[in-house]
């Protein structure tokens, strides 16, 4: 005869039996992750039921195992660079075998072209312009002629020559032009200028003049 008492302590020993099984003997679902563009495994990918914490990551080889439960049937998976993916899981299974494939996540940006903004010339607050507005505004003071009286000494040179000469002992540089010259002749002055604007008075005494004419061989 079966008493109640018996039935409880049948009923604790299935209930101890239950928890001591080995997880193995669980339903579980097998997946292994995959690139849908390449086929390429995707690992450390996360499988995870949705709304909890129980997942597992995927290993090198893309490949994950979980238990099936009866109170969630929706596992989503999910990587970087990827768009995750929700699997509906059949608790009635014991055992499943998936492939569940990641698409990319990349974002194409369309051609972005830079222009320089073209900016409208401003006379207004240029500094360019407000210098020569002050050069202009001047120009009356820097003029040697304003002054009440000056003097310099002047210094001219003519050279009249042959040009585009071959080297020779008779030739030389030009200063100016960089090609080999041959002078003819070279007329050099030295004069002083003195000024006097009231009354206005303008003298230029010849201090030296020199004159040299040569014949080429």
């Amino acid at each position: 005869m079966v008493t109640n008492n018996n039935m409880k302590h049948f009923s604790l020993l299935l209930l101890l039996l239950l928890l001591l099984l080995p997880a193995s003997t669980r339903a579980q679902f097998y997946g292994t992750i995959i690139d849908a563009g390449t086929g390429e495994p995707v690992a450390y990918a996360t499988a995870k039921y949705v709304g909890t914490s129980i997942g597992q990551q995927s290993d090198l080889d893309g490949k994950f195992q979980v238990n099936i439960y009866k109170d969630h049937n929706k596992l989503e998976v999910s990587c970087v660079g990827y768009k995750p993916v929700i699997v509906t899981v059949n608790a009635k299974q014991t055992e499943i075998h998936s492939t569940i494939k990641l698409y990319s996540n990349e974002i194409l940006l369309s051609e972005v072209v830079v222009k320089k903004e073209k900016v409208k010339y401003s006379r207004k607050n240029n500094p360019a312009v407000d210098l020569m507005r002050k050069v202009i505004a001047n120009k009356r003071r820097s003029d040697i002629k304003e002054k009440d009286f000056y003097h310099f000494e002047k210094y001219e040179k003519h050279t009249f020559s042959y040009n585009d000469v071959e080297k020779s002992s008779l030739a030389e540089i030009c200063p100016e032009t960089g090609k080999l010259i041959i002078p003819i002749m070279v007329d050099e002055t030295t004069s002083m200028e003195n000024y006097r604007k009231d009354p206005k008075a303008t003298k230029k005494p010849l201090q030296a003049n020199a004159a040299m004419v040569s014949t080429p061989c």
